[in-house]
């Protein structure tokens, strides 16, 4: 087994679609990416949204008198929200029955309190009808576009956050917003550029600058995806995830030592989780360094919860007990077990007593091996790994004959074809059968051919001749 291409699999990142359209922080399993909070409710952002009802004269709809006065009258209301918006709403029908059209700025106003009562599609309506009534009223579209996001309608969002652009809007969330809905069609390079463009407005907001982060390595610019992974943790070095995060794109880069201290780092910092833990430890079993990778294993077994946690564990185990770490293993397993009653989780036990047969070969109890190997076979007649060790075993017990037995039906399985032919040649030369080792040498070298296997084919031939 080549370890490291095995454990290498499980540590490529992968991006996925954000965990929701504000980006909060969600638990982050080890191929997906944790977005910095992002949230409606910051201060600065309310006044600029809300504008405090006001409507700036110079650059938005003008009003009449008539109008005025409806507008003065409803702010004389502002401290009870359901009577200004009781009061305006009627005051825009009398306007209009009178034959004085509606201001569009009064629809903003009333638009932005409803709003604000978090009656966000009445919203929506009378933000589309300011702007029907004046075409270029930017800040209309701006939060019509905010509003459509809330309610998870980007695709009705994106066309009019584009507009507001077009119209000069300089606010950073509205970049952002468009760079997200961007990111979620899988158009990066566009989601990159928006991305930037929000920075420009607001370089302290990571929610932003992660965006680029994520871009980057959609796009496969790992070089300038590590420089951004860097400053989103310059500007959050005390947030876990932002640690995690860097470690998964330096494993990814296969920047083993640098991705462990990260690692260690969030955990420090009380990040650790499941798949950060699970991830150390398969850094850990890449750099050969069996007893971390075994506390951190054991660690990642006292958060498990779900099912496909607890097969990942047997299967990192397995993995353990393959390099000889059979007593750790077993010691693990234990662990697995007892987690996973408390979890209400069945276990496969198919694993477990693989396991175990792997703790008896290690000890050269064959006999306590061989019965365990033939329950898991009668389980599973297809498993060429099992015939393979019940082979050896069956050597081991010096039951040549079955052992060959045992060896013919494993070559009979594609995926262990190669390695049955190669340990049933080494069995018939340990016999001092060379022709028929030589045969099984042929077979295995025209399944897997390999110049090594074939100079060792010469030198038989040589020698038999």
């Amino acid at each position: 087994m080549n370890l490291h291409r095995f454990f290498l699999t499980f540590i490529a990142l992968a991006l996925t679609p954000l965990a929701n359209l504000l980006g909060q922080d969600a638990p982050l399993d080890f191929d997906q990416w944790v977005f910095p909070e992002f949230s409606w409710e910051e201060e600065d952002f309310q006044n600029r949204f809300l504008g405090r009802y006001g409507v700036n004269g110079y650059t938005e709809p003008q009003m009449d008198v008539e109008n005025y006065n409806a507008y003065e009258a409803t702010m004389a209301l502002i401290e009870d929200k359901k009577e200004a918006i009781a009061y305006l709403a009627e005051a825009i029908k009398s306007l209009d029955e009178s034959g004085i059209q509606a201001s569009a700025a009064l629809h903003f106003v009333l638009a932005s309190m409803l709003y604000e009562e978090n009656e966000k599609q009445a919203a929506v309506d009378e933000y589309v009808l300011a702007i029907r009534k004046h075409p270029s009223f930017l800040r209309a579209y701006a939060n019509l576009g905010f509003t459509l996001m809330e309610l998870d309608k980007t695709e009705q969002a994106l066309p009019v956050l584009l507009k507001a652009v077009e119209l000069g809007a300089n606010e950073s969330q509205i970049h952002g917003l468009i760079g997200r809905i961007y990111q979620s069609k899988q158009l990066y390079e566009s989601g990159l550029t928006a991305f930037r463009n929000a920075l420009v407005f607001s370089p302290e907001n990571n929610s932003w600058r992660f965006g680029v982060l994520q871009c980057l390595i959609a796009l496969e610019r790992y070089a300038e995806a590590i420089t951004m992974a860097d400053e989103v943790l310059a500007f959050g070095r005390r947030d876990a995830s932002n640690w995690r995060n860097r470690a998964g794109l330096l494993a990814r880069l296969e920047r083993w030592d640098e991705a462990i201290v990260d690692f260690q780092t969030a955990h420090s910092l009380g990040g650790a989780t499941f798949d950060s833990l699970l991830s150390l430890t398969y850094l850990f079993f890449n750099k050969g360094i069996y007893p971390q990778a075994v506390i951190s294993l054991a660690q990642a077994t006292e958060l498990a919860e779900s099912s496909d946690n607890f097969d990942t564990l047997l299967s990192t185990v397995q993995s353990l007990s393959s390099t000889g770490q059979v007593e750790e293993a077993l010691a693990l397993i234990s662990a697995i077990e007892t987690r996973s009653a408390q979890q209400s989780v069945e276990l496969d036990r198919s694993i477990i007593q693989r396991i175990q047969v792997a703790a008896e070969l290690k000890n050269d109890s064959y006999e306590n091996a061989l019965p365990l190997l033939d329950a898991l076979i009668e389980d599973a007649p297809g498993d060429g790994q099992l015939h393979l060790m019940r082979a050896q075993t069956l050597i081991g017990l010096q039951q040549v004959e079955d052992a060959i037995l045992a060896f013919q039906i494993a070559a009979t399985i594609e995926d262990v074809a190669y390695a049955a032919n190669y340990e049933h040649a080494r069995l018939e030369l340990s016999r001092g059968q060379i022709p028929s080792a030589l045969k099984l040498l042929q077979t295995a070298y025209a399944i897997e051919p390999s110049e090594a296997l074939r100079s060792y084919i010469r030198e038989l031939e040589a020698f038999e001749e």
